[in-house]
């Protein structure tokens, strides 16, 4: 059956309740903002900081009051989507200026989420001052640089590529390793990947043909992209936008520039490397066969590796790096979990040592993740080249030694370029959410009283919508409406 055109009247509709969602899910994120001066990811030493650390009261309060924002943002961006989801209600215009409401609040308050921010600067300061980041940790380091890092990475070299490094070390030479200041360049520096980014989405989602409102706000308005690539400052915004960028060159025909843009990034972070091989296909691009183009993607990519790190002056210790994150592997990453619940089992049998059967399983999941690249190689005609990219992703982030919520945008980007629809849409958004709560505003696993601050600031929110709900006549509301009225009406047939 034929779906009837929309009226201007409904898109008029349309507009002003998207607006609603506009100043509704700002009021989250400044919320968010705010509490994050005195319950975010704060610097050990803040000398003349307008972020600090207050008496424990005013820490608890202000966690309260930011989880309750969060849920004010993350209901806005739900309601939104289903706006979204009825049909070109929303311009992808609106969605930007939408995501400049919500991004703003973030990008000027403190790190949310993650201490990862003070690793970069430390990384950076050691960079500045001449010394190898693959070589040692920042616990070298004196004074207020290294004590905001977390004691898990203190010790450890740094998993990052020569281009991060560098762009730390410069963020540090102009900020002379004043940690508020270092900050704030690494925030610019994330923002500066996160406009990548919406850019990048914008134009595959047009040439896909896809709903350019429908990708934007599940890739770059979804509370995970927002709370920890703006808010937490992350460098995965820089290495996705590269990386997103170089499959719109590569879109375009300019098949050698988007190899040289992705294998950046993946002097950024080596995960986005696996992008290249999704060049080689010809349904991207659509320019030459296979061989050739994997010859020219190879060259590129060989190309730009050895001339950056000539010039950059770092070396090739990033790859004896890469396997730091998985020192901390987190609740995530099923294959650890997997490997150190079996090896609790076998070791008491004498049958296995623990560690060794933990780290047997870790490499058996980087294995299965490899030997999955052909398989979602192998499915790339028929998914779209974005898709399949992001399924690969997905089920490296899956099978990882080490996964942290921030990693799913890995795979959740480029397959919301395709705009997808149904069952799709609806999981990824489901576990979006799901995840932005994995991690605490902090950025450290908390204390009994401030995880029940952070639970009461999110019953407070659920229950103030749920009873005066301030976008009034929204689709939303009014599908609640009708649930209720269907059920009082059907009570007295109950009962009778």
């Amino acid at each position: 059956m034929a779906l009837q055109a929309a009226t201007p009247e409904d898109l008029h509709a349309a507009s002003r309740e998207a607006l609603r969602h506009r100043w509704l899910g700002a009021a989250g994120a400044t919320a968010l903002s705010v509490a994050s001066a005195w319950a975010g990811a704060l610097p050990v030493f803040h000398p003349l900081s307008d972020w600090f650390e207050p008496q424990s009261a005013g820490t608890l309060a202000a966690a309260a009051f930011g989880y309750a924002g969060l849920i004010v943002l993350v209901t806005s961006w739900w309601r939104l989507g289903c706006l979204t989801a009825s049909g070109p209600a929303v311009s992808g215009h609106e969605m930007v200026v939408t995501l400049c409401w919500w991004a703003a609040p973030l990008a000027l308050g403190a790190p949310m989420f993650s201490r990862d921010v003070y690793s970069y600067v430390a990384q950076g300061a050691m960079a500045a001052r001449g010394w190898d980041v693959y070589a040692g940790g920042p616990s070298s380091l004196p004074g207020p640089i290294s004590a905001g890092v977390d004691w898990l990475w203190r010790d450890t070299p740094a998993p990052y590529g020569p281009v991060f490094v560098w762009l730390a070390a410069h963020v540090l030479r102009l900020t002379g390793e004043h940690v508020l200041a270092a900050v704030v360049g690494m925030r610019i520096l994330a923002v500066s990947g996160f406009a990548l980014i919406v850019w990048a989405v914008r134009r595959l989602a047009v040439a896909a043909g896809r709903c350019e409102a429908g990708a934007l706000w599940l890739a770059v308005l979804n509370p995970l992209a927002l709370v920890h690539l703006v808010g937490g400052a992350h460098n995965d915004a820089v290495m996705l936008g590269l990386m997103l960028c170089g499959l719109v060159l590569a879109r375009r025909g300019r098949l050698a520039w988007g190899a040289v843009l992705i294998t950046l990034a993946m002097l950024v972070k080596v995960p986005s490397g696996f992008a290249l091989l999704f060049l080689i296909p010809p349904q991207i691009g659509g320019r030459g066969g296979p061989l050739r183009r994997a010859a020219v993607v190879a060259a590129a990519a060989a190309a730009t590796t050895v001339v950056t790190t000539a010039v950059l002056g770092y070396g090739y210790g990033w790859l004896s790096a890469l396997g730091t994150p998985a020192t901390s592997p987190g609740l995530l990453s099923l294959t650890a979990d997997a490997g150190n619940v079996l090896g609790a089992l076998l070791g008491p049998l004498g049958l296995a040592a623990p560690l060794g059967v933990a780290a047997a399983i870790r490499t058996a999941g980087v294995a299965a993740a490899v030997v999955a690249l052909p398989f979602w190689l192998w499915r790339m005609p028929r998914l779209g080249p974005e898709r399949a990219l992001g399924a690969a992703l997905l089920t490296v982030v899956v099978l990882a030694p080490a996964v942290q919520p921030w990693y799913f945008l890995w795979g959740l980007l480029p397959i919301a370029v395709t705009a997808p629809g149904g069952r799709t849409r609806a999981r990824l958004a489901a576990a979006s959410v799901g995840l932005v709560f994995v991690v605490f505003l902090r950025g450290q696993a908390p204390g009994a009283a401030y995880a029940a601050c952070c639970c009461a600031g999110v019953a407070a929110a659920l229950v103030t919508l749920y009873r005066f709900d301030p976008v009034a006549g929204s689709t939303w509301r009014l599908a609640l409406t009708h649930r209720r009225s269907v059920r009082r009406l059907s009570r007295p047939a109950r009962d009778a």
